[in-house]
């Protein structure tokens, strides 16, 4: 998000494509220096617009804000404050998708903001995001390493929930995984 795209501020913001948003997303998720300066510009872009642009602004500053987070790490204050917005970010953009796959796109970085944290806290964010999946076969690789890491701890109990939790539709074999692991703990 360089000078000329901010420069683009200026003018009709409602205007920008979503291929034009979506790459400049893309290139400063990757490729900024300061993930916090390119993340204030989707945010003040995602002010001044709406539609379709706000979802994709709102998307990528959620990103980029977890990118912060990572950067600066997750555990520190300046971490946790970016985490946060990162949230905060990403909820938005799932209130605004324009799609049931764009929703999508965003539950799964919202959901990925809690991977790396408390277990309980990101079993209590899937229990309550996991309904409003549009396809919950998109849910297969982000809960499969949370069952992983779950095996690994030996924490069966929360293995057991996860069968209560996961909607109609998710991976067949990523359920008869979860059943299994939870009535071998019985």
């Amino acid at each position: 998000a360089g000078a000329a795209a901010r420069g683009r501020l200026s003018g009709d913001a409602s205007r920008l494509s979503r291929p034009g948003l979506s790459a400049s997303g893309r290139a400063a998720r990757y490729g900024a220096d300061d993930p916090a300066a390119a993340a204030a510009y989707f945010e003040e872009l995602e002010s001044r617009t709406s539609g379709e642009a706000a979802y994709m602004s709102a998307f990528y500053a959620g990103r980029l804000r977890a990118k912060q987070a990572e950067r600066v790490g997750a555990s520190l204050k300046a971490g946790k404050d970016a985490l946060s917005r990162a949230r905060a970010s990403l909820g938005r953009a799932v209130a605004a998708a324009p799609t049931g796959a764009d929703r999508d796109a965003a539950l799964w970085y919202l959901l990925e903001t809690r991977a790396s944290g408390d277990t309980a806290a990101y079993v209590a964010e899937l229990e309550r995001l996991a309904p409003s999946w549009h396809d919950p076969l998109r849910l297969t690789d982000i809960v499969d390493s949370l069952v992983v890491s779950l095996a690994r701890a030996r924490d069966w109990k929360t293995v057991a929930r996860l069968d209560g939790i996961l909607p109609v539709g998710v991976d067949a074999d990523l359920r008869a995984r979860v059943r299994y692991m939870a009535a071998r703990s019985l």
